[in-house]
């Protein structure tokens, strides 16, 4: 089981990297883009009829890519004034709580957006709107695959607080048996 855990752990550590890696690139294309849109459009009094469109779904592609890896990092946003109040033990309850309510709605969420991605995008092949057709496959792939990567991320999450929190129990017992 350890192993199958620690193979898990390495591919969802080198998808985060692989992530974080093309949605740098990404984002440094939307922006070179956007640069030369201000720039047409200052110098020239012409613009480029993709821009929009474009930037708007390198959005969302980043979002998903990289959203497993703002999990892991917890470099999301958090308000916990009232929960710096617990106890560290009630303060891990509450996150692991938290982890199973979030993993709850990953795996729906998942399924929601698989479902939608094969029957209603793959199936009836939706493509963009103008300026640029291109299949909305290509788009919406990023959805079910950045649940996906977060449901595993959740898991590995509970896994080690569910270890981190039995564990003074474990050790409260061993002392007790050796008394």
């Amino acid at each position: 089981m350890r192993k199958t855990v620690k193979v898990i752990e390495v591919i969802v550590n080198n998808w985060n990297r692989l992530a974080i890696t093309i949605s740098c690139l990404i984002v440094i294309l939307a922006m070179l883009v956007i640069i030369a849109e201000v720039a047409a459009r200052k110098f020239f009094n012409y613009s480029f009829q993709f821009v929009m469109q474009f930037s708007g779904y390198t959005l969302f592609a980043v979002t998903f890519l990289c959203a497993a890896w703002v999990l892991r990092d917890n470099a999301h946003l958090s308000v916990t004034f009232i929960i710096d109040k617990f106890s560290k033990r009630h303060r891990a309850v509450h996150d692991l709580i938290l982890k199973i309510l979030g993993f709850i709605v990953c795996v729906f969420l998942f399924s929601i957006t698989a479902h939608y991605l094969v029957n209603n995008v793959i199936a009836t092949k939706i493509s963009t709107e103008y300026p640029i057709r291109f299949p909305l496959a290509y788009i919406y792939i990023w959805m079910p695959i950045g649940w996906l990567v977060i449901v595993v991320e959740y898991l590995l999450q509970i896994r080690q607080d569910l270890k981190s929190l039995l564990k003074p129990r474990q050790e409260k017992a061993n002392a007790e048996k050796i008394t």
